[in-house]
């Protein structure tokens, strides 16, 4: 008597689960562990599957295959929740299994009751509006893992939206992509909240995005846009550059504090150029990396144009546009593109101590030795997180080739070298500072 009135109630929170406006049924359905933890579900038309399992017996899991993707989620005592993205027609496979931290329970019973249900693809956001909704462990999730809840958002052509993401319960993540192709992001606007300022070429349907910045997180949140108008110049704030693009802009001296944010995202392993030309000021650039790194230039490029080639981590790097001087204004040209894959051709770690031979000015150092072709260009990353490394770069007869402190970003040292004959080069590892010791790597690659 007891275990049917437990179902009774588990049915009912799945029944509630299930409860949502325009939600569509899709399966319901109960079976019994380890003999009957599979189904395949055929996705009735686009949009989002929300899949409910509850269990008097046991803490269920949820393994879900659709699209490709393979993704495990937990949930948290009788219940456990995941949301998918499909397409009509897709085929989904759905294990239930136990928690391994629980095991099978003493019993012998292991029933369970799944629900599922389609759910739009994108509740609608209208400009003047705002929504009021709660993100919970289960949801779809973006890139980077964190959960993600998305909206429609009707914009119109060339005019200005400002749209905002405000929690008290987690760090709010905002994600728009525009109908025209554009991709926007932004973590903390203002303290912990998000806003964005987005306009698209052509009228159309935008995804919005309220997410959190770290995994895990959830809570409630509103999530508001507002019309702000036809502007000029554009002011990118956040827009993701693609590979190969080139995006035009105009700084005016009130956007000069600041400059303008993009960013670009890599999947790491990579070598990316950012080119930053202006005929109306002395251009200046900023990327900042997911780990915290912070690069900059501001003439390499030739003349007053800034040029930038990193080795991009895994994760979204904000880009910063700006001049020099206060009174730098004007129009400019952002170009954004990928090298290729990033092969090294020499690493190697080690530590410098105080029983390590010393220059002239006390600064304790290491050799490394690694050869080059003719006419091949090489990135020489000295990296450290417990001194600040500078790197001298001589070839076979002892003569200095270039040297450097600071260009890997952070404290890190960078040299870029083109060979001028094949030979052995040599690689000094030493500290800005003297008497300064700690481990260090070393990474050259082409």
């Amino acid at each position: 008597m007891k275990r049917r009135i437990a179902l009774t109630l588990l049915a009912l929170v799945a029944g509630f689960a299930g409860a949502q406006p325009a939600a569509t049924p899709v399966l319901r359905d109960s079976g019994s562990l380890p003999r009957d933890g599979f189904r395949t579900i055929s996705a009735p038309a686009d949009g989002r599957l929300q899949i409910t399992v509850v269990s008097p017996d046991f803490e269920p899991v949820l393994v879900v295959d659709s699209g490709g993707e393979r993704r495990e989620y937990e949930g948290s005592g009788a219940s456990v929740r995941a949301v998918v993205p499909v397409r009509a027609g897709e085929s989904v496979t759905i294990v239930v299994d136990v928690a391994p931290r629980t095991g099978y329970p003493e019993t012998g019973h292991a029933d369970y009751l799944m629900v599922a249900v389609l759910l739009p693809y994108g509740e609608p956001l209208a400009v003047g509006g705002s929504i009021v909704d709660s993100l919970v462990p289960g949801d779809e999730r973006r890139d980077g893992g964190a959960w993600v809840r998305w909206y429609d958002l009707e914009l119109p052509a060339n005019t200005a939206v400002r749209v905002r993401l405000s929690s008290t319960d987690f760090d709010a993540y905002l994600v728009v992509e525009t109908p025209d192709g554009g991709i926007y992001e932004n973590d903390d606007a203002s303290g912990s909240d998000s806003a964005l300022t987005v306009q698209s070429s052509i009228a159309g349907a935008a995804r919005v995005g309220a997410s959190t910045f770290g995994d895990g997180e959830s809570g409630a949140f509103e999530l508001s846009a507002a019309l702000l108008g036809s502007r000029e110049p554009w002011d990118p704030d956040g827009y993701r550059l693609r590979d190969g693009e080139t995006v035009t802009g105009s700084l005016d001296p009130a956007s000069m504090g600041d400059g303008h944010r993009y960013t670009f995202s890599s999947g790491g392993g990579e070598r990316v150029e950012l080119v930053l030309r202006s005929e109306e000021f002395d251009s200046y650039l900023q990327v900042m990396a997911p780990d915290g790194a912070e690069y900059s230039d501001d003439d390499s490029g030739g003349g007053y144009d800034a040029l930038l080639q990193i080795m991009a981590g895994r994760g979204i790097h904000d880009v910063i546009v700006s001049g020099v001087g206060d009174a730098a204004a004007g129009g400019y040209t952002l170009t954004f593109r990928s090298l290729g894959a990033v092969r090294s051709i020499y690493e190697a770690a080690g530590t410098l101590s105080e029983r390590d031979p010393s220059d002239i000015m006390g600064r304790a150092y290491q050799t490394h030795r690694f050869a080059v072709a003719v006419g091949q260009q090489v990135h020489i990353d000295v990296r450290s997180s417990e001194f600040d490394a500078y790197a001298v770069l001589r070839d076979g007869r002892g003569r200095i080739l270039a040297r450097d402190d600071d260009s890997g970003g952070n404290s890190d040292a960078r040299i870029v070298y083109v060979g001028e004959r094949a030979e052995q080069l040599e690689l000094v590892v030493t500290s800005y500072d003297p008497e300064s010791y700690g481990a260090y790597e070393v990474v050259v690659s082409e």
